[in-house]
């Protein structure tokens, strides 16, 4: 329970729905889902309470006119969208809070944490002002047009929406009014300045960072891998040569073809075999990993440019076509096939072929892209341990139909008849 108040927003999961909430097209439907989840049959989930908890005082809020008390980025989206819910929303809301107070781990959290009495103030605020709402009928309300956004990853936000001069000018004086340029705070979303408008790929404003001390190396998150997967190639550069640290190199305890994490248990099963396992060495690029998951191709050519590798692999021997598979980049998939790399290439010897990856994280267009490059809908993922072993083709982790109908197309099978055939 990441939480530093009791408040319905006073916690990682609820700004986080938020974050979700104002991507939403269709706000009511996402709130019923959300809350919904809290039915009958639900198990208690912390982070579903947090989250239904948050759901429900945007409901209450928006329940009423003048907006309730909210926190200001939701009342902000209640006022901009004219937001009221319906009186089904409003009872499963109320339905939904009783749920929670009574019999979930939240309430348990709190009430391990001495401060259950100060939590359930809250919802009973809640509570009540949903009762209130329903008897007294719901307002209705007109969208207001947004005002400009007081915080620069909002103003940033806004701008990659609709560029406008007045906006990038805003933009700027925000910039030039930062004192320290290397905190992290709220207005910049909890990333450095550098970091943040790396993102946005703002050439000008970087330039004013690094003029003022802003610290390519120490920002967090990575500037250079920022505007790498932004494809903003020129800030990306200026990075570069402010200094910026592109090419990595460490040295792990490892093991040839192994393919797996080999952790102390697993280098003491070796040693007793009279194995003694050689440090690998793994020199890669950060960004083109980030690049394979999120990014486009002309990134990827100009870190090859720069010196990066195609062919890298990280230290649990993932290499980027993995990678652009977990995050389902079907333009960097094609890329990188194109470029030469296998897309059946497993991590190591024995492990997980990039169609596992696809298959596990549920892409199921980049499962197509790999299946029609030509990459292997059999491979069996190994692993022969001392106390486990497995033996998994994709068919046999899928869980989504439409990726299970995909894989039966092109011949997928499980590994139990790949391995029963082979024995006859």
């Amino acid at each position: 329970m990441g939480a530093w108040n009791s408040t319905p927003f006073g916690n990682d999961s609820a700004l986080d729905f938020l974050t979700d909430l104002e991507r939403q097209e269709d706000l009511e439907q996402f709130l019923m889902t959300t809350i919904g989840k809290i039915s009958s049959d639900w198990n208690g989930d912390c982070q579903e309470a947090e989250e239904g908890v948050a759901a429900i005082a945007f409901v209450s809020a928006s329940a009423v006119d003048p907006i309730g008390p909210i926190n200001q980025e939701a009342k902000r989206l209640i006022a901009t969208t004219g937001f009221i819910p319906s009186d089904q929303l409003l009872a499963l809301s109320l339905s939904a809070l009783e749920r929670i107070c009574t019999d979930s781990e939240l309430k348990d959290l709190w009430e391990e944490s001495g401060s259950l009495t100060s939590w359930l103030k809250q919802t009973e605020r809640l509570a009540n002002s949903l009762r209130n709402a329903a008897a007294a009928g719901l307002p209705s309300r007109t969208p207001k047009k947004p005002g400009m956004p007081r915080s620069l990853h909002k103003l940033l936000e806004r701008y990659t929406e609709g560029p406008s001069d007045k906006i990038r000018a805003r933009i700027r004086k925000m910039v030039n009014s930062i004192i320290d340029v290397n905190e992290q705070n709220a207005n910049s979303n909890w990333k450095s300045p550098l970091s943040l408008i790396c993102q946005y790929g703002l050439l000008d404003e970087v330039q004013e960072l690094l003029s003022r001390g802003a610290d390519p190396i120490t920002s967090e998150p990575n500037p250079f891998v920022a505007a790498c997967v932004g494809g903003h190639i020129e800030v990306a550069e200026l990075l570069r040569q402010n200094g910026v640290k592109v090419f990595f190199t460490i040295d792990r305890q490892a093991v040839e073809g192994a393919g797996n994490h080999l952790d102390d248990i697993m280098l003491g099963q070796m040693r007793i075999r009279g194995i003694e396992p050689k440090p690998k060495r793994y020199s890669y690029c950060l960004a083109l990993f980030a690049v394979a998951r999120e990014g486009k191709p002309r990134a990827a050519e100009y870190l090859v440019s720069i010196g990066a590798d195609l062919h890298q692999t990280d230290l649990n021997d993932e290499n980027l076509v993995h990678k652009a598979a977990e995050g389902g980049n079907i333009e960097m998939l094609s890329f990188l096939v194109a470029s030469g790399l296998d897309p059946s290439k497993p991590k190591g010897k024995f492990a997980e072929s990039p169609l596992h990856y696809a298959v596990r994280a549920g892409k199921l267009n980049a499962v197509l892209t790999i299946l029609e490059h030509g990459a292997d809908p059999n491979h069996i993922d190994k692993f022969e341990g001392a106390e486990h072993k497995w033996y998994q083709t994709p068919l046999d982790i899928c869980e989504n139909d439409k990726i299970r109908e995909l894989l039966l197309k092109f011949g997928g099978k499980s590994a139990a008849e790949i391995m029963g055939a082979n024995k006859k």
